[in-house]
């Protein structure tokens, strides 16, 4: 939810739940008009779903109820029908704003659900194991856009190969040719790798799920280059672990510092069984510094993303607070806590937050790609290919490939594709869909001129067709648009009550002062004692009360001086304090004398030095509240006024049906 309707929920005072309404298709016959504001009806479905939603199961629909809902929404409406009438829903910078609303949630429209959910329960299933892997990495050119990477792929399948026939192992390939310094001198030995992987290494992870223990991969593209992948074996997901650790970090280059390092870790290890916190040690010792200023914590520990020896540690420990021995690394030497740990969800608690990471990654573009298929079919896309092929047969190899492409003259400005609907784009605009994207020409340069068009073409209807779809989502989808109705009066909403309300009482000086002056006896400080409390130890109930006779007859100094070992601890107390009623409220009283600690040899009493009655509160101290009542005021009078002016009609059959129900 965006910051307008946070902000509103804080300041609004409960009346803004109702922006968190979604309209139910109903169709206009069953669902009646409920009340109409001018010539804006509400429909009884409106009301429905957020007194419902508010209401969560305990809904019952009495009329008392539904009288105290309908009436908040009423407020609702008649603010946003003012907001309208004022033309607020045409200030561009309002509409700009729910325009990058609109972009964000029709992103969540724009794929196939079918698709994404079926993405989602694979992705899930294979979260819940890991697989323990090598792998042979030919890395590709650095600069893709220039050069070709069929050299890479080539040396990859050579590779794989040799491999297949026998005629090297692969521990023994990837010593001699895989480019990955970190692991080819153990073979390419990774260890174990779970999913999800991140974005753009979608194939590697599916290579490597669907492969046999002591099988290995055909070459897989990744962003970095080509893999040939062996998995060892599979095994059941570990769980996430949270963890704090402590760091000496191994000098570069000076293997005689290592000992340093490894008896400066040992030290820190011992102080912590001796009982120095953690969290101390690691803010003062660590030289991790981002993770020492949070005591340590690194946060979740997840397969494959640490060093080896660094999970396995991790993972040996079995309870939370537990610590470990100290840990090598490659950077140093660690000591760890466990915080605590985080289980696999089921996939129906899980699934959400998968498809969301799902999004961000190119499975996205699978779910989309299904999408933009059947778009193609329903709404029947018609290529103009006379057109595509004229434009076509203008293009120059020589500089079409480059940023200093320009537009050939005498382009036939025709439709290039259309649609049932009528919906359609040109050759003007495929030719400044071509322009908007100079890095595709570029990265299309080792292509044939008319494969790259063709490509081109492809991914300019694709984007025709998702542009379609995302004009008609409001017709197609009853909760989209009852969500962008949402953020529409949202923004309305936050607009004129900032206007009404809001601003107009902190401007309004004279207004605020006076009401202040009218309502003072609102505004004062509650009565305040200055205590002092005793705490009497190592004492029978007898001796406590003798104690006690002495504090009421002497002052604090006195008692200090006759009993230096009892602690006096001196506050002021609020009537309004929660535990105000503990204490005597007239100056030279003393509370009762309590029995403290679970031996009942200890007991406190306080003795009330000061009484403070209340007093009255000026403008400066209090006027954050002033502010916040004036504003209830403003408010008060707005509906009034908005009450007055438009006509509110109510349709009693409609409202007594759902209170009848």
């Amino acid at each position: 939810m965006n910051q307008r309707f946070i902000t509103l929920l804080t300041r609004f005072k409960g009346a803004l739940i109702l922006l968190l309404f979604i309209t139910v298709g109903i169709q206009a016959q069953e669902d009646p008009i409920l009340f109409s504001i001018g010539d804006q009806d509400v429909r009884t479905s409106e009301f429905l779903y957020i007194y419902n939603k508010n209401n969560a199961g305990n809904a019952d629909f009495s009329e008392a109820s539904v009288r105290e809902y309908l009436d908040l929404y009423k407020k609702f409406k008649l603010k946003v029908h003012h907001a309208r009438e004022l033309k607020m829903d045409t200030i561009d910078r309002l509409n700009t704003e729910l325009a990058g609303y609109r972009d964000q949630l029709a992103a969540t429209y724009l794929n196939d659900n079918s698709v994404m959910g079926r993405l989602a329960r694979e992705a899930y299933e294979r979260m819940g194991t890991e697989a323990e892997v090598s792998h042979i990495l030919i890395k590709l050119p650095k600069n893709q856009f220039q050069l070709d990477t069929s050299q890479a792929y080539k040396i990859a399948s050579q590779v794989h190969e040799s491999i297949v026939s026998g005629s090297v192992t692969f521990e023994d390939a990837a010593k001699s040719m895989s480019q990955d310094d970190k692991n080819k001198a153990d073979g390419g030995y990774i260890g174990y790798i779970k999913a999800l992987m991140p974005k753009g290494y979608y194939a590697l992870e599916t290579a490597i799920y669907n492969l046999v223990p002591g099988n290995i991969s055909k070459p897989v593209r990744s962003p970095r280059g080509y893999h040939i992948v062996k998995l060892h074996s599979l095994r059941d997901a570990q769980p996430e672990v949270e963890v704090a650790h402590i760091l000496v970090k191994k000098k570069k280059k000076a293997t005689d510092n290592h000992e340093a390092a490894r008896r400066r870790i040992a030290d820190i290890h011992n102080r912590l069984v001796r009982g120095v916190p953690f969290e101390e040690l690691a803010s003062k010792e660590s030289d991790d510094s981002q993770s020492a200023r949070k005591g340590g914590r690194i946060g979740y520990v997840k397969t494959g993303e640490y060093d080896l020896e660094f999970e396995k540690a991790v993972l040996a420990l079995t309870e939370d607070q537990q610590i470990s021995e100290p840990v090598e690394t490659r950077i140093g030497f660690h000591v760890l806590k466990r915080l605590g740990i985080k289980e696999l969800k089921s996939f129906q608690d899980a699934k959400r937050g998968i498809e969301n990471d799902l999004r961000r990654t190119e499975r996205a573009a699978i779910s989309r790609q299904v999408m933009i298929d059947r778009i193609k079919s329903e709404e029947e896309l018609s290529i103009n290919e006379n057109a595509r092929n004229k434009f076509f047969a203008l293009i120059d190899d020589a500089s079409f490939f480059t940023y200093r492409w320009i537009r050939p003259e005498n382009i036939d400005d025709e439709a290039v594709i259309s649609f049932k609907n009528g919906f359609s784009k040109t050759v003007i605009d495929f030719v400044k869909y071509i322009e908007s994207h100079p890095k595709e020409r570029v990265r299309l340069k080792p292509k044939r001129k008319t494969a790259a068009l063709h490509e081109l073409f492809n991914s300019f209807v694709n984007e025709a067709c998702l542009e379609l779809e995302k004009s008609q989502l409001e017709k197609k989808y009853p909760e989209f648009a009852s969500l962008m109705r949402e953020y529409e009066e949202g923004i309305l909403l936050f607009e004129i009550t900032k206007d009404h309300v809001w601003d107009k009482a902190s401007a309004d000086t004279a207004g605020l002062k006076n009401y202040f002056e009218q309502h003072r006896s609102d505004y004062v400080h509650p009565e305040k004692i200055d205590v002092v409390t005793f705490t009497i130890t190592n004492s029978t109930e007898k001796q406590a009360k003798k104690i006690a006779k002495q504090i009421k007859k002497k002052s604090t100094a006195e008692i200090e001086r006759l009993y230096p070992t009892i602690p006096q601890d001196a506050k002021s107390i609020l009537r309004s304090d929660k535990d105000s009623a503990r204490y005597a409220w007239k100056e030279g009283k003393l509370s009762s004398l309590r029995a403290i600690g679970e031996n009942g040899n200890a007991f406190i009493i306080s003795k009330t030095l000061k009484n403070t009655p209340p007093q009255p509160k000026e403008l400066n101290e209090c006027r954050g509240y002033v502010i916040a009542d004036y504003q209830e005021l403003l408010e008060k009078n707005w509906i009034e006024e908005l009450n007055s002016k438009y006509k509110v009609k109510e349709n009693s059959d409609a409202i007594n049906a759902i209170i009848n129900r």
